[in-house]
C-alpha cells in the first residue's frame, strides 16, 4: 500500500497585516540661521519601525515611528559650547506599488521584486542639548523603495525616506506579513497495490473408496405415507395430507372465494384478478401438479341452457387469466357444470351464493370429452346474471 501526500495552498484574498523593522543612514539639515550654529556632523544612523496592510495589489497603508538620530552643532563663539539636535518621527503614510516584476496570483499580492512610492504626514520631534529652538509639528513625508517578497511571507525592503527638508533616511528593512497562503500537507486515499495472482497449484489427492452397505428395500414400504406402498405408487412424492387415487397421485379441490365476474358478463374484477394471482403462484410452485381443471359453477336460477354456457364462458375466462400469469396452458383444462352440481341449498340466497363459484381441481389425467377449449365466449346473457358476481365458497 502507498501514500501519496499533496501540497495545497490555503485560499487567501491577498491581504495581509505586516510589521517590520529598518536600519539606515540618516542626512539632518536643522535650521541654524539667526542662531550662532552651524552643523558641524549632518550624517548619524537611524532605525525604523513600521507596520501596515496591503489593501489591495498596488495600495498599502503604514505606519511609522523613526529615530532618526542627532545632527551635531559648533558655535564659533568658545561661551557657547557646541551641542546637539536629536529627530525622531511618528507618521502615516500611503504606498503605491507601481511596478511588480511577476504575476499577481490574487492569494499573494507582494512575491517578487516590487517598486513603490509612499507619501503621508508625519511629526517631527527635535530635541536639543543646547539653547536652540525648532519647531515641531506636521511635515509631509514622501519617498521610494524596493521590496522583495518571499514565499513565506517574509520580505526584504530598501528605500528612501524624506521628511520635509530637514531630514532623510537611507534604510533597508526587513518584514513579516501574516495572513499569507501555507502550504500544508493534504494526505490521499491509500492506493492500492494489486499483487499478482499466482497459478492455483493442483495437488494430486488420492481417491478413497467408500463401501456403502447394500440397503434391502421393503415392497411394503410407503415413504411418502399417502398409504398406497411404494411398488404400486405412480407419485412417491405426493404432497402429506392431501387425497389420492389408487395410483397414490393427489386428488385436491381448491374452491376460491370471492372470484365474481362483472355483472352480465364473464369478464373477472380486479378483486377476483388479486385472487387468482395468488392461485397462479402457488400453481407454478408446484410444479408436481400435472393437469388442474378449472371449474364453473351457477345456481339454479334461468334456463339450464343458459346455466350452463355462462359456466362454460367463465371457466374459459379463469383458465385464460391464469396463463397470462405464467400458467401454462398444457396444464389446465376449463370446463363449465352450469347448475349440475350444487353444493348448498338452491332455495336460500345464502346457498345460491356458495352455488356460484370457480374450483381447480387437480386431476391425476386429463378426463375424456373436455372439449371447452374449442369453444369462444359469446355474449353473457346469463340466468344469473341479474344477481351480484358469484362468491364462491371456501
Amino acid at each position: 500500500m502507498s501514500t501519496v501526500c499533496a501540497a495545497e495552498e490555503t485560499e487567501t484574498d491577498g491581504r495581509s497585516w505586516y510589521l517590520g523593522a529598518g536600519l539606515g543612514i540618516t542626512e539632518l539639515d536643522p535650521d541654524t540661521n539667526n542662531t550662532g550654529y552651524s552643523v558641524s556632523d549632518e550624517r548619524d544612523t537611524g532605525f525604523k519601525l513600521f507596520g501596515g496592510y496591503d489593501y489591495s495589489d498596488a495600495i498599502t497603508f503604514e505606519g511609522f515611528y523613526a529615530d532618526l538620530g542627532s545632527a551635531q552643532l559648533t558655535s564659533p563663539f568658545p561661551s557657547q559650547p557646541d551641542g546637539t539636535v536629536d529627530y525622531s518621527t511618528l507618521g502615516a503614510s500611503v504606498l503605491w506599488y507601481f511596478w511588480r516584476n511577476g504575476k499577481n496570483d490574487g492569494k499573494d499580492m507582494r512575491q517578487g521584486l516590487q517598486a513603490y512610492l509612499h507619501g503621508g504626514l508625519s511629526f517631527l520631534n527635535n530635541s536639543s542639548s543646547v539653547d536652540y529652538s525648532q519647531n515641531n509639528g506636521a511635515q509631509v513625508q514622501y519617498g521610494v523603495g524596493l521590496e522583495y517578497g518571499l514565499n513565506n511571507g517574509i520580505a526584504l525592503r530598501a528605500g528612501l525616506d524624506l521628511y520635509d527638508k530637514d531630514a532623510g533616511m537611507v534604510f533597508v528593512g526587513v518584514l513579516k506579513r501574516f495572513g499569507i497562503k501555507s502550504k500544508r500537507k493534504v494526505v490521499t486515499e491509500p492506493e492500492p497495490v494489486i499483487e499478482p495472482v499466482s497459478e492455483p497449484v493442483i495437488e494430486t489427492v488420492a481417491t478413497q473408496v467408500v463401501v456403502v452397505p447394500e440397503v434391502v428395500v421393503s415392497y411394503d414400504v410407503d415413504t411418502d405415507k399417502d398409504g398406497v406402498v411404494d411398488r404400486l405408487d405412480e407419485c412417491a412424492d405426493s404432497p402429506v395430507g392431501f387425497a389420492v387415487d389408487t395410483k397414490g397421485c393427489s386428488i385436491i379441490e381448491f374452491n376460491f372465494g370471492g372470484v365474481n365476474f362483472e355483472p352480465k358478463s364473464y369478464e373477472l374484477t380486479d378483486e377476483s384478478k388479486l385472487i387468482l394471482d395468488e392461485a397462479a403462484i402457488s400453481i407454478n410452485a408446484s410444479p408436481e401438479i400435472q393437469k388442474i381443471e378449472v371449474q364453473a359453477h351457477t345456481d339454479y336460477k334461468g334456463s339450464g341452457e343458459a346455466n350452463l354456457k355462462l359456466s362454460e364462458q367463465r371457466a374459459l375466462s379463469v383458465r385464460d387469466y391464469l396463463v397470462s400469469q405464467g400458467v401454462r396452458e398444457n396444464r389446465l383444462i376449463a370446463k363449465g357444470y352450469g347448475e349440475s352440481q350444487p353444493i348448498a341449498d338452491n332455495k336460500t340466497a345464502e346457498g345460491r351464493a356458495k352455488n356460484r363459484r370457480v374450483e381447480l381441481k387437480i386431476i391425476s389425467e386429463e378426463p375424456a370429452g373436455s372439449d371447452l377449449d374449442e369453444i369462444e365466449p359469446d355474449s353473457a346473457d346469463s340466468a344469473d346474471s341479474e344477481k351480484p358476481g358469484p362468491e364462491v365458497a371456501p
